[in-house]
């Protein structure tokens, strides 16, 4: 019984947070966050709506964005306490690397490059980038580090089979900046659908056994 109405309760406090985040009242958020008995609904809660609010891509005009990195930045803090109280601070990094993604792309937006790499590239090291991340990182890589370090990642990458018409497009732009022979272009791309083939096939012989129809 109690948990359950800790459960309630705390939906209920969530519920609250939406309302006074659309209405960017921080005293109420302050307020009835700090009821909540799970910090760690707080941050994913602030998390989407960070998500929500950011363009979701590297393309889409964020709302708001002062507003929208306040509230990202929110969730890492949240989680940053939470990893010090934490007797497996590891075991929270999953959702680190949900709300870096989110935080590096809004700073992206915001021209703060140097600090979504940062962001990103922490996401990176801990194995947290799912293929949208990877492109997001390569184009923070060549804001920060520059079109050689952008070229040997997403080549890695590519070779691996990570599936991306984003990074293959980007690397194709690095050749032309790089007056680079358009041929070894084109035979990174070939090698690369044949890495992303194999993975494909290899991942319906774990699941059936056989690629027969």
């Amino acid at each position: 019984y109690t948990t359950l109405f800790r459960l309630f309760k705390d939906y209920f406090y969530l519920s609250l947070l939406r309302i006074y985040l659309n209405n960017k009242d921080f005293q109420k958020l302050d307020q009835y966050e700090g009821l909540l008995s799970n910090k760690k609904n707080a941050a994913g809660f602030y998390n989407d709506y960070a998500w929500e609010l950011s363009g979701q891509d590297l393309v889409t005009p964020a709302k708001d964005i002062d507003f929208t990195e306040k509230i990202s930045k929110r969730s890492l803090d949240i989680l940053a306490d939470l990893q010090k109280q934490a007797a497996f601070p590891d075991d929270l990094n999953g959702s680190y690397n949900m709300y870096g993604d989110t935080y590096a792309l809004i700073l992206y937006k915001l021209n703060r490059f140097e600090e979504a790499f940062k962001y990103q590239d922490r996401v990176y090291q801990q194995g947290g980038l799912d293929t949208g991340g990877k492109e997001r990182y390569a184009v923070y890589m060549e804001k920060v580090k520059g079109l050689e370090p952008a070229k040997k990642f997403i080549e890695d990458e590519l070779s691996k089979g990570t599936d991306s018409r984003v990074l293959l497009a980007q690397l194709e732009t690095i050749y032309g900046k790089l007056n680079l022979p358009l041929d070894n272009f084109k035979a990174i791309k070939a090698k690369s659908l044949e890495a992303v083939n194999a993975n494909l096939k290899a991942d319906i012989v774990k699941k059936y056994g056989t690629t027969d129809a």
